[in-house]
C-alpha cells in the first residue's frame, strides 16, 4: 500500500473486487476497506511522527583508510605465517 489514504474510487474497486469473488457482502467489503484505510492512517501518520536517520555520506580521510588497509594486511600476514611454518613443517618431516 502507498503512503496516501484510500480515495473513494479505490474504495468503490474494492467493493466490486469483492462482490466479483463472492468472497465478501458488500458489508464486509466496505467494513474491510474502511479498516485498510484506517490501517494506512496510522502507518503515515507513524512515519511523520517518527525521528528516524538516514546515512547518506561518510567522510574518512584518505590517511586512516590507508593505515586501517595496512594494519589489516599485517594482521593477515602474522595469522598466515605461522600456519604456513605448520604445514611446512608437515609435509618436509
Amino acid at each position: 500500500m502507498s503512503d496516501e489514504e484510500l480515495t473513494p474510487r479505490e474504495l468503490e474497486e474494492l467493493e466490486e473486487l469483492a462482490i466479483q469473488k463472492g468472497e465478501l457482502e458488500v458489508e464486509k467489503a466496505t467494513t474491510e476497506a474502511i479498516k485498510l484505510q484506517e490501517v494506512e492512517k496510522e502507518r503515515l501518520e507513524f512515519r511523520r511522527e517518527s525521528k528516524g536517520m538516514v546515512l547518506t555520506d561518510i567522510d574518512l580521510p584518505f590517511s586512516k583508510v590507508l593505515w586501517l588497509t595496512v594494519q589489516f594486511f599485517l594482521a593477515g600476514i602474522i595469522v598466515v605465517i605461522p600456519i604456513y611454518f605448520i604445514v611446512f613443517l608437515i609435509m618436509f618431516s
